[in-house]
């Protein structure tokens, strides 16, 4: 059994992720049976200022004002574009619901691409895959660490780690694969003996 999840990452990790995700999103819709989909979102995510920018994004309004035409001057705003652009992209084609899938996916990426970072480190597959199980939950871990012993020291790194990488939209969730998969590009490159 265990040399099946040792081919088949791709399956391992999928699981480790629905395990990992299934209670965050399953106890609302226990909890609130009758609630909107869209709302058990937006109380759900840690990240909910960006949902009107990503509604208006998949709406292709990219210049979203908000009501701020008399307060500026030159009525450009900076936000940040391809960090939303899968957000926006999928809810203009699947709705709310595609939220729940993006934190799916996001998640696999993530143990595949650390996974695979710690495998060129020379780390063997099982340890590898608990690393990588270990390094998506260590967040959460620092999280209830700081609730519990709430120090100077706790609460820094809780700052630290939940940066590291979670499931916030957009920041970390799909801004840090950016960053994980161009690691991974930048050691798989150092590590190939055919590039110079």
């Amino acid at each position: 059994m265990s040399e099946i999840f040792k081919k088949n990452i791709i399956l391992t990790f999928s699981l480790i992720a629905f395990l990992l995700l299934f209670l965050k999103n399953i106890l609302p819709f226990i909890y609130y049976p009758g609630e909107n989909i869209l709302l058990t979102i937006i109380n759900q995510s840690s990240g909910s200022n960006y949902l009107p920018i990503i509604k208006s994004y998949s709406d292709f309004n990219l210049s979203p004002l908000y009501d701020l035409e008399n307060s500026l001057d030159n009525k450009n705003l900076a936000f940040p574009y391809l960090a939303l652009f899968i957000h926006s992209i999928s809810l203009k084609i699947f709705g709310p619901v595609s939220f729940i899938f993006l934190e799916f996916f996001a998640s696999i990426i993530f143990l595949i691409v650390i996974y695979r970072i710690l495998l060129l480190l020379n780390f063997n597959k099982l340890f590898s895959i608990l690393m990588s199980s270990f390094f998506f939950i260590l967040p959460e871990i620092f999280s209830e660490i700081n609730y519990l012993i709430n120090t100077n020291i706790t609460n820094i790194l809780n700052d630290s780690f939940k940066s590291f990488y979670n499931i916030r939209l957009p920041r970390p969730l799909i801004t840090n694969l950016y960053f994980f998969i161009f690691t991974l590009i930048l050691l798989k490159i150092h590590i190939d003996k055919n590039y110079s």
